[in-house]
């Protein structure tokens, strides 16, 4: 039930930015990146079992660990590098859309996906690594109200994407304690918080619009006894 609700947690945080700030690069780009983390998480069951929905998990499992190089770059505003080179996003989600199409029609053909799906692991632990390591930087380099933006981000990121990262890395290259590692996943339920709180309080999505007071305090009550609940 756990991949479920963190699943849950990201497509409300997707939504949330989306309404936010519609046409927001950094805003479309987290909703993009937690729509593959949510299909990832709700197939990543059925995948061990029923196998109904192996193309969906594939394709989540490709598409992932793009989005997840994008936006730390992204957060809370364009590096340098994507505002002289845009492309370069474009490039990146088409190594994933590539790569997923070789997952799936590999599958289809009714082939072995052991290598394309270590190659995907090792992605998607890299991403998160990368993200560690990037927002950490922008981090150290911030100043004023991006340096308090980046502080909500990094206490939530960094201990939810560093050991998952290296455990997806251990799982690929067969090193013992990747399952350990994984225990840590109940963390990632911090980062769509995060970045909610990082709306609020911070303007993360760079956004003018103001929150209505009752639907806010709704949320709000609903994220605090769904907080109680996991925490009992």
């Amino acid at each position: 039930g756990l991949p479920f609700l963190i699943g849950a947690a990201f497509v409300a945080a997707g939504v949330i930015a989306l309404f936010a700030s519609p046409t927001g690069k950094p805003s479309r780009t987290f909703a993009f990146s937690s729509i593959w983390y949510a299909l990832f998480l709700f197939t990543l069951f059925d995948y061990h079992t029923s196998r109904l929905f192996v193309p969906v998990f594939h394709l989540a499992y490709a598409m992932g660990p793009l989005g997840c190089f994008i936006l730390p770059l992204r957060l809370p505003d364009d590096v340098d590098l994507l505002v002289r080179r845009p492309r370069l996003v474009y490039a990146a989600y088409g190594i994933g859309v590539a790569l997923a199409a070789a997952v799936l029609v590999t599958h289809g053909l009714g082939r072995s996906t052991v290598l394309l799906r270590n190659v995907c692991g090792g992605l998607l632990g890299l991403s998160f690594i990368f993200f560690v390591c990037t927002i950490l930087m922008r981090f150290s380099r911030a100043e004023g109200p991006r340096r308090d933006a980046l502080r909500v981000l990094v206490g939530a990121m960094v201990p939810a994407h560093a050991p998952i990262g290296v455990a997806f890395l251990f799982s690929v290259a067969g090193i013992p304690g990747s399952t350990t590692l994984f225990c840590a996943t109940p963390l990632f339920l911090l980062p769509p918080l995060a970045t909610s709180l990082a709306f609020l309080r911070h303007n993360l999505w760079g956004t003018r619009r103001v929150l209505p007071r009752l639907p806010t305090r709704i949320g709000l009550a609903t994220a605090g006894g769904i907080g109680g609940v996991v925490v009992g």
